[in-house]
């Protein structure tokens, strides 16, 4: 389902394109040979590593390094057999060839010879969707629908989130390098204690480049609109990249210690089917309640101090002995949370209150910060609850008590931790819980697959470029999760019932739909190659992994008649991974937002323009090197462009210099030149006559184009200030003051 909550009308095949889902995949018309020699150099590296362990230069089965870097190790040739040199060859000339039958001359790609999945005008539609600057595509919250909406309605709703100074503060500048320096002095105690290797230490303070965070929201069209804060625009839930940060790698390090430690809680299930599994023990009376409870904002009102002190607590309640380092562990995940910075449209923000989603160990902070709340309301109401279940935000339980009592148990959950607020709901026969209805029969509770209104089904379109086995996969994954969360057959049924009437309208056959019900409820969930497993078959896997296209299966089919033969092989599984192509969700979702209105400063290209040559620094935006602070350009300025605010900056010691001219730009920064070769007394002539200084150390850069001259001033006055720009931290009002003073 595609919900469209923007002001802008699409066509009828806009929303057929789009009603196909973020996961479809384009069918590929070329293949980069860089792809291909990448396949080959990795693969090579994989038989030599088999080939040279198989012959006892190492310990086969040594248990895998935990947080350090992937090995880097290649086997020279002459460490090898004959035959593995043999076999590597069969491999490089089987590359070759592959290269020569398929390349495309004089080009770095390969011709396939696919056939295409999107019709022309499809693939416009995709092109004008990507590059329509006044929409924001997003996934929905819950459901898999994909939701349009307007850029402004976006903004709009991120900066109400962002501009609320409980959760947010703003920055002046980023400070995940000085966050990184910290991080790296505690490893650095870390490694001195032993407590991690020098290996383990390198990946940890790792990656070398660090990548910022950046803040997004996912629209929560599945709450009442009656509650939306803007007609048009949903509450999004607050999502913080954290992926190649300086804290992602240190964040999985702590999450392997606490992970296993928020588990251990006697309300936790694991999913689903644990949870049925527990109903299954339970009797109940007619009077009882069916409850389920939800915590509002978890993540966002979890208090720093107080998330410290419950890991804490869990390490003195499960002591880990001299391989888990608590005291640094601590440390480590205060620095964290207290300086989850992220940028979002060029502004850097801080999160003072909560705990980032997007950060590995959230999930298992959020089960440590509600084990207190978890045994009060099992042992501390008058009334106890039977079956208290909790899965991180959402809870369950059966009420013996009355309404009111459940409103007091309410209450009362609702004061023992600040912020933490949960709301009930509840029925006498049934009830919703994460996938689940609950509902009674008799004195027992049986259940059955819960389908969320805004659940759009939106499994894999046929039509997507993917293998076959892979839309198979698909539905006798989801046949299975109906028939283990169904009590009964007719639910089962049901159930079925309701996704293959959407399935069908994306491709899939109605008569293979059928036998494939028939064939899971009456396999009693087992497969054959499930079967297998529990036989003991332990063969080590070799994959060859390759692009999913023809090039991609020629390749592979040819390389296991190539390695079939290879005693260094014997007992091995060969089999075919395919690599991930690009959706619809890689083409039209960024974590980034991108503010397409900002412009750029350029120049204007003219053969003979001494401003393009000499001057011109082109960019979307200026960064003051005093206060960090940014400027972004708002418009597509060059040299020529008139009604102009510029900023110029001294490559010698950096400072700024902000003006505004109606003329061209280029000709204001004539007078500008004129004034520093005649030594005029004018800040820009002042400054660039200093030691040191000369014209040629100016750089020019136009941030805005305002026609009005008093709201154009205006703008000037402000950046002066936001900037800084005054003497002596900048240029301007750079004092004169001389008998030949002229203004230009």
């Amino acid at each position: 389902m595609t919900v469209n909550l923007s002001s802008q009308n699409f066509s009828v095949e806009t929303f057929a394109l789009l009603e196909k889902g973020l996961t479809f995949i384009p069918s590929r018309r070329t293949l980069p040979i860089k792809n291909i020699l990448q396949t080959k150099k990795v693969l090579i590296r994989n038989v030599k590593l088999r080939s040279y362990f198989n012959k006892g230069h190492g310990i086969k089965d040594a248990p895998p390094k935990t947080f350090v870097e992937k090995s880097s190790f290649d086997p020279s040739l002459n460490r090898l057999s004959s035959s593995t040199r043999v076999t590597i060859d069969k491999i490089e000339g089987l590359f070759t060839n592959i290269i020569t039958d398929f390349g495309v001359p004089n080009s770095e790609h390969l011709r396939l010879k696919e056939i295409p999945n999107l019709s022309k005008k499809e693939l416009s539609i995709l092109k004008d969707l990507r590059t329509n600057t006044d929409i924001i595509i997003k996934p929905a919250d819950k459901g898999g629908a994909t939701v349009i909406l307007d850029k402004s309605a976006y903004l709009g709703e991120v900066y109400r989130q962002l501009n609320n100074t409980k959760y947010y503060r703003r920055l002046d500048e980023p400070v995940y390098h000085k966050n990184a320096a910290n991080i790296r002095n505690v490893l650095q105690e870390l490694l001195n204690e032993k407590s991690i290797t020098f290996e383990q230490f390198l990946y940890l303070t790792g990656p070398k480049e660090y990548k910022p965070r950046n803040f997004y929201i996912l629209p929560k069209i599945h709450k009442p609109r009656e509650a939306w804060p803007c007609p048009n625009m949903p509450e999004g839930r607050p999502i913080c990249s954290d992926v190649d940060s300086e804290t992602y790698r240190v964040s999985s390090f702590i999450d392997s210690f606490i992970n296993p430690l928020s588990i251990k809680h006697d309300s936790y299930v694991k999913n689903s089917f644990e949870f049925v599994k527990k109903l299954t023990e339970i009797s109940v009376e007619n009077d009882w309640l069916l409850v389920t409870g939800d915590v509002s904002s978890l993540y966002t009102n979890m208090h720093f101090d107080r998330t410290v002190a419950c890991v804490r607590e869990s390490f003195l309640k499960y002591p880990g002995g001299p391989k888990r380092p608590d005291r640094g562990l601590l440390k480590l995940l205060e620095i964290i949370l207290k300086n989850n910075d992220f940028s979002f449209n060029n502004e850097f923000f801080l999160q003072i209150l909560g705990t980032a989603m997007g950060k590995v160990f959230s999930p298992s902070l959020a089960n440590l910060y509600l084990l207190e709340l978890d045994e009060k309301a099992r042992t501390g109401f008058k009334i106890k609850p039977i079956l208290f279940i909790r899965y991180l935000d959402d809870i369950f339980f059966i009420w013996p008590g009355s309404i009111g009592e459940l409103t007091q148990f309410q209450d009362f959950l609702n004061s023992l931790i600040k912020d933490i607020k949960i709301t009930f709901e509840y029925d006498l026969f049934k009830i919703n819980f994460l996938d689940v209805t609950i509902y009674k029969s008799g004195n027992k509770l049986l259940t059955k697959t819960y389908f969320k209104e805004t659940d759009t089904h939106q499994l894999l379109h046929m039509s997507s470029f993917h293998p076959k086995h892979v839309f198979k996969g698909l539905i006798k994954s989801q046949l299975l999760r109906f028939k283990r969360l169904s009590s009964l057959k007719k639910d089962y049924d049901i159930t079925c019932k309701i996704l293959f009437s959407y399935l069908t309208s994306r491709g899939y056959n109605s008569t293979g739909l059928r036998k494939a019900q028939y064939k899971v409820w009456f396999e009693n969930g087992e497969t054959e190659n499930s079967t297998k497993n529990k036989g003991g078959n332990t063969s080590e896997i070799l994959p060859i992994v390759v692009d999913y296209c023809k090039v991609g299966t020629t390749l592979a089919n040819n390389i296991k008649n190539i390695l079939k033969d290879c005693d260094f092989l014997a007992g091995h599984k060969i089999i075919t991974a395919y690599k991930n192509s690009k959706n619809f969700s890689n083409l039209l979702i960024s974590s980034r937002f991108i503010n397409h209105k900002m412009g750029r400063f350029q120049g204007c290209g003219r053969p003979r323009c001494l401003t393009c040559k000499m001057h011109a620094q082109p960019g979307d935006f200026v960064t003051c090197p005093t206060n960090k602070r940014t400027i972004t350009v708002q418009h597509y300025i060059n040299c020529g462009s008139k009604y102009v605010i510029y900023i110029i900056t001294c490559s010698v010691c950096k400072k700024l210099y902000v003006g505004e001219t109606s003329r061209a730009l280029r000709d204001r920064l004539c007078d500008h030149k004129s004034a520093i070769k005649n030594k005029l007394e004018t800040p820009i002539g002042v400054h660039f006559n200093l030691p040191g200084h000369s014209f040629l150390d100016l750089r020019i850069t136009g941030v805005d184009i305002i026609e009005n001259i008093f709201l154009r001033k205006e703008k000037e006055i402000f950046l002066q200030k936001f900037l800084e720009t005054g003497f002596p931290l900048g240029i301007n009002n750079t004092p004169t003051g001389g008998e030949n003073y002229r203004k230009i």
